[in-house]
């Protein structure tokens, strides 16, 4: 006989919990509050964009304009270190004209006919006795030293004194002229080419052998425009006028608005004027173009980056030469 406890005869299950109905989406008030939540965090993301892409485009600019200037610091020195006050032609505010060194040589031969010059053969590991830049062409320019026989208070000749001279250039050509000259025993290969300068006119004495000879081309540093910007320019004068002009560096201001300034001055750094061969240094202003800048507190700025160098003149080939030295009687 089994016997069963009535206290679990019957099982009663607990209450169920009352449960709200699962909700999806957004209200409308919900949706009123965070639309101009996003609209002003995405102003204040393209705000943040807009800055520091103007902030790369300014320091783009800066440093573009830096390049430009030191570029134009760079040539301009180069230029004008190697230059005597006699090299100097003309100049203005805006512009000057100079006779620029395109190559030098040592003549090897100081006899013979003297209506050419010839030139020691290059050598690499002497830079420095023949060495050009460009190549000669007519009418340019050849400065050399001649012989000028000197006497005694008696009037007998007792030796010759080197005098600079200046010739034209009339062609240039290649060969082995200084095969029998002393001086080719300074070169490691005698059979080397030797550069012959024809001239337009004959020498008024004889050349000195072993004296310097420099050929000089007259060029001019301006301001030119094109595209409606302002650039650095250099250009050469050769037989038929003015070549065209090569960019140096740029965009600059304009003359107006001071992109250039040049003043040649002299030891005492006084102003000179055009055509003085006092000249000792030239004054030099570069000015790059306006860029806008952020200033404090947002404020919207412009700048101009801008070089000032003074460059003095080295060259010392034709100190005593002048207008009336430049022709022997």
């Amino acid at each position: 006989m089994r016997l069963i406890d009535e206290s679990y005869a019957h099982v009663v299950d607990p209450p169920r919990e009352t449960r709200a109905p699962h909700r999806t989406g957004s209200t409308l008030v919900e949706l009123l509050i965070a639309l101009p939540l996003l609209a002003l965090v995405g102003a204040v993301a393209i705000m943040l964009l807009l800055s520091a892409q103007r902030a790369t485009q300014h320091a783009d600019r800066q440093l573009t304009n830096a390049h430009e200037l030191r570029q134009a610091q760079a040539v301009l020195a180069s230029e004008f270190r190697a230059l005597a006050a006699t090299d100097l032609v003309a100049w203005s505010d805006t512009s000057i004209d100079l006779h620029s060194t395109i190559g030098v040589g040592i003549a090897c031969n100081g006899r013979g006919a003297r209506d050419h010059v010839d030139l020691l053969a290059e050598r690499t590991t002497d830079p420095l006795r023949t060495s050009w830049t460009s190549t000669a062409q007519p009418d340019d320019e050849v400065r050399l030293f001649v012989s000028t026989p000197t006497s005694t208070t008696s009037g007998s000749i007792r030796g010759s004194l080197p005098h600079p001279y200046r010739a034209t250039l009339r062609s240039l050509t290649l060969g082995r002229a200084c095969a029998r000259s002393p001086l080719v025993d300074s070169s490691t290969n005698p059979s080397a080419q030797t550069r012959t300068l024809w001239l337009r006119d004959s020498l008024p004495a004889n050349l000195l052998a072993g004296s310097p000879v420099r050929v000089v081309r007259l060029v001019r540093y301006s301001l030119y425009q094109t595209g409606g910007e302002w650039f650095l320019g250099r250009k050469e004068r050769n037989a038929a006028g003015w070549d065209v002009v090569q960019p140096v560096a740029g965009p600059l201001r304009s003359p107006g608005g001071r992109g250039l300034v040049l003043e040649v001055r002299d030891a005492n750094a006084t102003a000179v004027a055009s055509g003085d061969t006092t000249a000792r240094l030239i004054h030099i202003e570069l000015r790059s173009p306006t860029r806008p800048s952020t200033g404090p507190n947002a404020t919207r700025t412009t700048s101009i980056d801008s070089a000032i160098v003074d460059i003095t003149l080295r060259a010392a080939l034709d100190v005593g030469l002048r207008d009336d030295d430049a022709r022997l009687p």
